[in-house]
């Protein structure tokens, strides 16, 4: 019996969380950064499913079917309610190996080598040369 892998091609957008240290322009309060993010998530080309402040300790997410201008999250630990809704958010979709050529191959120069080629240089390991 032969197995090959199957490429599988999904059209549902990836995930996509901002993780930042902190914010400036989005307002001193927890309740100014929801309305300033909320308001910026009304661009269509905006999907962010969330974003955490690590300095405010702030998490707030987008509700699924719902429009992206509604939003849930927490005032304090906000790391640990985003790493909660990532987990949570993953039993909703299956997870597959990522192919990062489907994303790579615009890119020139972005090519994966062939399996068997040489390691580069700096994959090498230290030089002898000199010794």
């Amino acid at each position: 019996m032969v197995s090959a892998p199957i490429k599988r091609v999904l059209n549902v957008p990836p995930r996509n969380y901002v993780i930042a240290f902190e914010q400036k322009g989005f307002g001193r309060t927890y309740s100014d950064f929801r309305k300033k993010l909320s308001a910026n998530l009304e661009n269509p080309d905006t999907f962010i499913h969330g974003v955490c402040i690590l300095k405010n300790d702030w998490f707030a997410g987008r509700l699924a079917y719902k429009p992206a201008t509604e939003l849930y999250g927490w005032d304090r630990h906000g790391l640990l309610r985003f790493y909660s809704a990532l987990l949570k958010g993953q039993q909703n979709y299956s997870i597959y190996p990522v192919d990062l050529d489907a994303y790579l191959d615009q890119i020139p120069g972005a090519e994966a080598p062939p399996p068997d080629s040489p390691p580069l240089p700096e994959q090498a390991g230290p030089s002898n040369a000199g010794a």
